[in-house]
Order: structure tokens, then C-alpha cells, then sequence
């Protein structure tokens, strides 16, 4: 068996050793030092400088001939005892549940020889692309619903990703309308109130409840005690007109307490009796 050092690939091949002649005081004397590997081409790849393992001994790859079908004949050079390595990779998590067009990073913690590797080489596949995909980076994609497992290869180490793809939620209507007990004109004196109505999905949500504000002119009409804008309840609001004998116009703001979302930005007039 030997081993590609590249990403310790086991493979299946041929191995044969060139023989040297060393001339010493005690006659000449043979020694292999570079060994000739057959390897298939299918699946595998071999470079030059890459390293080639065999019989515990490190061979530095010296030249490649892929002029022979389907295979590689390939000169290695020793260049050291092999130490091999243990290699282990574990996932911060090892099964996620994602809606569609939802996303996942994967993180993983990598030794080599029991040390944490830095930025460790990884390579992901997607047992079904049509369900969810990962990227160069391992972040994956959530496409449709359904059920595929992710897997992280690092040094020919196998770690797995098991994945739910769950459909998208559908987001709820919502419309809101508003009332008042006296139009948009308030009589001096009189008390008109405005009640708020929030809908999802068509009912009523009756956990409404309203946030108002006051433009420049509104706010200072309430501070001289012209006028009184109050929340009665929690999608009630009460104008009064308390002094005002000359027409005015203000504008007030609502607000659904709940998401931000303006209700109604109305302008509100006050006459006179």
C-alpha cells in the first residue's frame, strides 16, 4: 500500500527500486535510493516535490511520466522516516435545522498529533446539492425541504453535517385602520376619541397597543394646556380641546408599540364652537 503524503491518500500500486553503485574502500557496494512507484491516475494526483510513503520511508517525487495510459510512473527519492500522523476533526455541531434560503456556518476544530491545527485545509460535499449546498468556507445554503447530510474531509478525517431543510414561514398580513368618535374636527370642550384596529391573517389582534407623538406646533399647544392628547386605553387616543378658540392644525403620529410600524400620521384640526 502506498500513501500519497498529500492528503494521505491510501492507493493501491506497483513499486520497484533502482539500484545505485557506491564506490567505497571496501569495493564497490549497492544501495537503493530512489524507488520507481506505478500508480493509477484515477482519482489520484501526483506532483513534482510531492511526497510519496511506502514501507515507512518518506520519498520526495523526483520526475512523472503520464505518457502510460491511465497510470503514473513515478521516480521517488528518500528523503526521511515516515512519522505518521493521527488526525481528528469534531464539528462545534453536528446536526442544524434550516428553513429554506437559510444559512449555517460550520466550524471545526482540527488537531494533528493531538496539536490544533490554524487554518486547516477542509473540503466539503453535499450529499444532495438540490436540498442544501456549501461553499469553499463551509457555509451552507438551505434550497428546498427535505433531509441531506454535509461531510468535512480534512487529511482524508471524516466528519458529518446532518441537515433539516424545513420550509419558509409564510409572513402574516397585517393592516391596520383607525376610527373616531367625532371625525377630524374637535369642538372646543368636546372630547373626540381615536380607536386603532390591528389585523393578522384577517382577525382582530387585540394586544394592540399604540405609541403616539406630536409635531412642533401639537406639542406646544399641549404644553400651554391648549389642548389634551391622551391614551385612554392601549389603541385608544382621546383629543380634547381645551381653550382654543381660533382654528388650528397639528399632526399626530401612531405607532404599533409592538414593531415600530406608523398606523396613521394624521393632521388634526380644532375649531370653535
Amino acid at each position: 500500500m502506498i500513501l500519497l503524503n498529500y492528503n494521505n491518500k491510501k492507493v493501491q500500486g506497483i513499486v520497484d527500486r533502482n539500484k545505485i553503485n557506491i564506490v567505497s574502500t571496501e569495493g564497490i557496494q549497492g544501495a537503493y535510493d530512489q524507488y520507481n512507484f506505478i500508480i493509477p491516475t484515477l482519482g489520484n494526483k501526483v506532483s513534482l516535490n510531492h511526497e510519496i510513503v511506502w514501507d515507512g520511508i518518506v520519498y520526495t517525487v523526483l520526475s512523472i511520466d503520464t505518457t502510460k495510459n491511465d497510470l503514473f510512473y513515478v521516480t521517488g527519492k528518500q528523503k526521511d522516516v515516515y512519522n505518521p500522523h493521527v488526525y481528528e476533526i469534531v464539528l462545534s455541531s453536528n446536526s442544524e435545522t434550516l428553513v429554506e434560503g437559510g444559512t449555517y456556518q460550520i466550524s471545526a476544530t482540527c488537531k494533528d498529533n493531538g496539536t490544533v491545527v490554524t487554518n486547516p485545509t477542509l473540503t466539503y460535499l453535499s450529499s444532495d446539492n438540490t436540498i442544501a449546498t456549501i461553499d469553499d468556507k463551509g457555509l451552507v445554503n438551505g434550497v428546498k425541504t427535505g433531509t441531506c447530510n454535509i461531510t468535512v474531509n480534512y487529511n482524508n478525517t471524516i466528519a458529518t453535517l446532518s441537515l433539516i431543510i424545513n420550509a419558509k414561514p409564510i409572513d402574516p398580513v397585517i393592516s391596520y385602520s383607525s376610527t373616531s368618535s367625532n371625525g377630524y374636527s374637535y369642538r372646543v370642550k368636546e372630547g373626540a376619541t381615536l380607536t386603532y384596529t390591528k389585523t393578522i391573517d384577517s382577525v382582530v389582534d387585540n394586544t394592540l397597543d399604540v405609541l403616539f407623538t406630536l409635531d412642533a406646533t401639537g406639542t406646544l399647544l399641549v404644553n400651554s394646556n391648549s389642548i389634551s392628547v391622551v391614551k385612554k386605553t392601549g389603541n385608544t387616543i382621546q383629543v380634547r380641546n381645551l381653550t382654543i378658540t381660533a382654528p388650528k392644525s397639528f399632526v399626530l403620529t401612531v405607532k404599533d408599540s409592538a414593531n415600530g410600524t406608523v398606523i396613521s400620521t394624521q393632521i388634526i384640526s380644532t375649531r370653535s364652537a
